[in-house]
C-alpha cells in the first residue's frame, strides 16, 4: 500500500471521523432503524406481492382463514365449481394456511399430473409418524415408484384377470341378492355394499372368507369406515400445518391415530397368520396379495434386500386397500341405484338391453360386456354425474416450478377437481343432465370418454381401477337383470335433496331408502 493510500484510510479513520460519525447515528439512530425496517419491509412486501402476482388467479382471503369463511364445506364441490367459472381451468387460493392449486382442465390435467415434479404428496406429522414412509398413496419418490410397480403387479396377478375373483364376487352377489329377497323395502343399500366390497378385498388381500360374527374382523371394518367418514376433520393439520403441535392434541385427532394404528395391528396378525400357512420352498405359490408379499420379501431377503419388500410396506398397501377400495366402489354401487330410481327411463332402457342380451334365468356375465353399450354408457354417466370424488387426492409440488407461465411454489397443494371437469360445458354437452347419450355414438354404441376420470388421472391414479370396474360392472348387471329399483315413500319427496349430496372426503349421497321390487 503506497503512503498517500495509508494516509488517506488514516484520515477516514481517524478519531475525529469516528467521533462525527458516532455522533450522527445516536442523533438520526431511530431514523435509520425505521428506515431499515420500512426497506426491508417493502422489499418483502414486493417479493410476496410478485410471488401472488405469478400464481394461478383466484380470488383473495383472510390472514390464517384463508377462503374458508366463504366455503361451504357440505358441498365444497358447488363452492369450488363458482370459482372454476371466474377463473377458468387452474386457480388458486388458500384453505387455511394452505395454499391450493386447483386444476379442472382435462388438457391441464394431464399435462401436469405426468411430470414428476407434481407427484409428490404431503402428510402431517402424526400421519407421517404412522405411514413410516410406507404404502402407495401417501409416499412418493423412489418408494412410492418401486412400490406401486410391485402392487400393480400383484393386484394385476391376484385381482384383475384369475377367474377366481370374477367367481367369488358373484358369490357375494348372490349373497347380496338373498339379502334383498328377503327385505326388499326399505333398504339402506349402501350397507349391503359395503358388506360385499368388503368381502372381495378381504379375499383378495387375506385370501379367505370372514364369518359375520367375527368381532375382530367388524371391529377392523368399522374402523375402516371411520377413517373414510371422518371427512375434513382429518384435514385440519393439513391445512393448518403450524398448530400441528396443538391439534395434535385434540381427542379427535388422537382418536385418528389410535383408529390407524389398531387396523394396522389387526392386518398384521392376518400377515402373520399367512406366513405360518406359505411354504418356505423358493417354488411356493400363493392364493392373495398377502402371500405374494411374503414369497416376494422370502426371495428379496434371499438376495440381501431387506427394505423393499419390509412386512410394514405390506401392512400399509393392504390397509390402503381396505379403506380406499371398499367405500368408493360401495358408494359408486349406491349411485347407480339412486341413478335409476331417479331417471326411471334409463332404468327402462338398461333393463331391456341385459334382458335381450343375457334373458332373465342365468346372471349377466363379464362376456356379456361387449353388447351391453346402453348399460355400459349408463355405469359411466352415473359416475360422471355423481363425481364421488369431487377432488382427487391432492398431490404437492416438490420443488417452486413455473406451469404454463404460472409460479407453482414448493409444497403447494395440486388438487385434481374432477367434479369441475365433469361439469364442464366444454367437454359434455349436457353437464348438469344425466345423459346417457355422453357415452354412446349416434348409432346407440358404447364410446367411452377420455375425459371421464373418476379414479383420478396420470402416474397418481387408483391402482385398483380395473377391481372396482369388474366389481361395478356385475353387480349392477344383477340387480338390473332381476329388480326394478325405486325410492322408499317416505323419501319420495327428497330426490333433490338425495341427488345433491354432502361432500367430505367424497361426495355421498343424501340419506336414503330404497325398494327393490322384483321383476
Amino acid at each position: 500500500m503506497s503512503e498517500n493510500v495509508r494516509q488517506f484510510v488514516s484520515k477516514l479513520v481517524s478519531a475525529e471521523a469516528l467521533d462525527s460519525a458516532k455522533d450522527f447515528c445516536l442523533a438520526n439512530g431511530k431514523s435509520l432503524a425505521a428506515a431499515t425496517g420500512a426497506a426491508v419491509a417493502l422489499l418483502y412486501a414486493a417479493r410476496a406481492y410478485y410471488r401472488v402476482y405469478r400464481l394461478p388467479p383466484g380470488p383473495l382471503g383472510l390472514p390464517i382463514l384463508g377462503r374458508l369463511p366463504w366455503l361451504d364445506l357440505k358441498h365444497l364441490e358447488e363452492s369450488q365449481e363458482k370459482m372454476r367459472h371466474q377463473y377458468g381451468g387452474i386457480y388458486s387460493y388458500r384453505m387455511g394456511s394452505r395454499l391450493m392449486i386447483v386444476v379442472s382442465s382435462y388438457e391441464l390435467l394431464k399435462e401436469m399430473l405426468s411430470e414428476d415434479v407434481f407427484s409428490g404428496r404431503q402428510l402431517p406429522p402424526a400421519a407421517q409418524r404412522t405411514a413410516q414412509d410406507c404404502g402407495i398413496l401417501f409416499v412418493e419418490g423412489r418408494v412410492w415408484s418401486e412400490q406401486r410397480r410391485v402392487s400393480l403387479r400383484v393386484l394385476r396377478d391376484f385381482g384383475f384377470a384369475r377367474t377366481e375373483s370374477v367367481e367369488f364376487i358373484n358369490e357375494e352377489i348372490c349373497i347380496l341378492m338373498e339379502k334383498l329377497e328377503q327385505q326388499p323395502t326399505e333398504v339402506k343399500v349402501i350397507d349391503h355394499f359395503n358388506a360385499l366390497t368388503n368381502s372381495v378385498i378381504a379375499m383378495l388381500v387375506f385370501g379367505r372368507r370372514y364369518a359375520n360374527e367375527d368381532k375382530r374382523y367388524e371391529k377392523f371394518l368399522e374402523n375402516s369406515k371411520f377413517l373414510f367418514d371422518v371427512g375434513l376433520l382429518s384435514e385440519l393439520p393439513f391445512l393448518f400445518p403450524y398448530l400441528s403441535k396443538l391439534l395434535s392434541l385434540l381427542p379427535m385427532t388422537r382418536k385418528i391415530v389410535k383408529t390407524v394404528q389398531d387396523i394396522q395391528t389387526f392386518i398384521e396378525e392376518e400377515i402373520t397368520k399367512r406366513e405360518a400357512l406359505i411354504s418356505s420352498d423358493a417354488d411356493a405359490e400363493g392364493t392373495c396379495l398377502c402371500d405374494a408379499y411374503i414369497i416376494e420379501r422370502r426371495n428379496a431377503e434371499a438376495k440381501g434386500d431387506f427394505e423393499t419388500f419390509k412386512k410394514f410396506q405390506l401392512v400399509r398397501v393392504s390397509m390402503e386397500l381396505f379403506v380406499a377400495g371398499t367405500d368408493t366402489t360401495a358408494k359408486t354401487l349406491e349411485w347407480l341405484m339412486i341413478h335409476m330410481a331417479a331417471f326411471p327411463e334409463a332404468q327402462d332402457n338398461v333393463q331391456a338391453e341385459i334382458h335381450q342380451v343375457a334373458g332373465t334365468e342365468r346372471q349377466p356375465q363379464l362376456s356379456d360386456k361387449a353388447q351391453l353399450h346402453y348399460t355400459q354408457a349408463v355405469i359411466d354417466e352415473s359416475m360422471r354425474f355423481a363425481s364421488l370424488a369431487p377432488n382427487a387426492i391432492s398431490h404437492r409440488a416438490i420443488k417452486d416450478t413455473y406451469f404454463r407461465g404460472y409460479l407453482i411454489p414448493a409444497d403447494a397443494a395440486i388438487v385434481p377437481f374432477l367434479y369441475g371437469l365433469h361439469r364442464n360445458s366444454k367437454y359434455w354437452k349436457r353437464p348438469h343432465t344425466f345423459y346417457p347419450g355422453h357415452f354412446l355414438t349416434e348409432d346407440g354404441r358404447y364410446a367411452p370418454s377420455k375425459m371421464l376420470e373418476p379414479f383420478c388421472v396420470g402416474k397418481r391414479a387408483c391402482p385398483g381401477e380395473s377391481l372396482a370396474k369388474l366389481e361395478i360392472f356385475l353387480t349392477f348387471t344383477a340387480i338390473m337383470q332381476r329388480y326394478r329399483v325405486r325410492f322408499s315413500r317416505d323419501y319420495e319427496t327428497k330426490v333433490d335433496d338425495i341427488l345433491r349430496g354432502v361432500c367430505g372426503l367424497a361426495r355421498d349421497a343424501g340419506e336414503n331408502r330404497l325398494d327393490f321390487v322384483r321383476l
